[in-house]
């Protein structure tokens, strides 16, 4: 644009103002350089790019470089799993049942749940070490000891063996018309106590070699921690299949089991070291007190 399209005024406060032009304005073009020139100038390059002179290298697609795997994170053990692809278990020598294979923490050793003496029911908690590694030293049984057994299951001094009140051998159950009227007139029976005070001795130790042996703390109490659970949870109508809430007759003989094992009047079980299932809990006299 021209500088004589533009004219400028003066204002009242003595300031130069544009003011607009008369003639008309005229658009520039700017002319583009003919198609000949273009091709002139890319035949120009090719030259270049295969002169000697100036060696340029047109790779191929192809022939790019392949870009390098990314670094394994931390925590991925996508490589840890393929290491234990031909893990066999060393008591049975076979690798199947992958997901019942446990590893040992120091050895990397595997060993089937159900091959282990005695049987794993789930995968352990923590850090799990196999025999070998563990050195696990030979279940020492409890001292039959009448004041260690006392002190351990804090029971009362035993006394001589009661005697059976007169009513429990005289008392008749008395049967029930139908099924129906039978199931809602059932009730607890309290079980029936070792009466051979020796006898009675050999199922507590039992039972406190079994509970040393796993590291469990003896109680006599179900309780909750101190803060887990509020006293105003423990109501019937919040289980979901509902509970039966105990009868004044059921809530009798339930106290009069703790009675009964607060005298160390145990019931007739006894704790065994089973070579496949661990401790169990095997049954040599009539449990209950009732008489069919």
């Amino acid at each position: 644009i021209s500088d004589t399209h533009l004219n400028f005024t003066t204002s009242n406060k003595g300031e130069w103002l544009p003011r607009k032009s008369t003639q008309p304005l005229r658009k520039q073009t700017i002319p583009l350089p003919p198609f000949h020139s273009f091709l002139t100038h890319q035949t120009q390059l090719l030259i270049m790019a295969s002169s000697p002179a100036a060696p340029m290298f047109l790779r191929r697609r192809t022939q790019a470089p392949r870009p390098a795997a990314p670094a394994p994170l931390p925590g991925d053990s996508s490589d840890d799993d393929g290491e234990y692809d031909d893990l066999c278990c060393e008591e049975c020598g076979s690798g199947d049942s992958p997901a019942e294979l446990l590893l040992c923490d120091k050895c990397d050793r595997g060993y089937h749940l159900f091959c282990l003496r005695p049987i794993l029911v789930s995968v352990p908690k923590g850090s799990w070490f196999c025999p070998s590694c563990s050195n696990q030293k030979e279940v020492k049984s409890f001292p039959l000891v009448q004041t260690k057994i006392v002190d351990f299951f804090r029971i009362q001094k035993p006394s001589k063996p009661r005697k059976k009140p007169v009513e429990d051998s005289t008392k008749k159950r008395k049967r029930a018309g139908s099924l129906v009227m039978s199931k809602k007139r059932r009730k607890l029976l309290p079980f029936n106590p070792s009466e051979d005070p020796d006898r009675r001795l050999e199922q507590m130790r039992s039972l406190a070699t079994a509970l040393l042996a796993s590291g469990t703390r003896f109680s006599d109490d179900l309780t909750y921690r101190r803060g887990m659970a509020p006293r105003s949870a423990n109501r019937a109508s919040l289980e979901k299949a509902g509970m039966q809430v105990l009868s004044k007759e059921d809530t009798q003989t339930l106290n009069l089991c703790k009675r009964m094992m607060d005298r160390g009047e145990c019931p007739p079980l006894m704790v065994v070291l089973d070579p496949l299932e661990g401790y169990m809990c095997s049954q040599w006299r009539q449990i209950d007190s009732s008489k069919t």
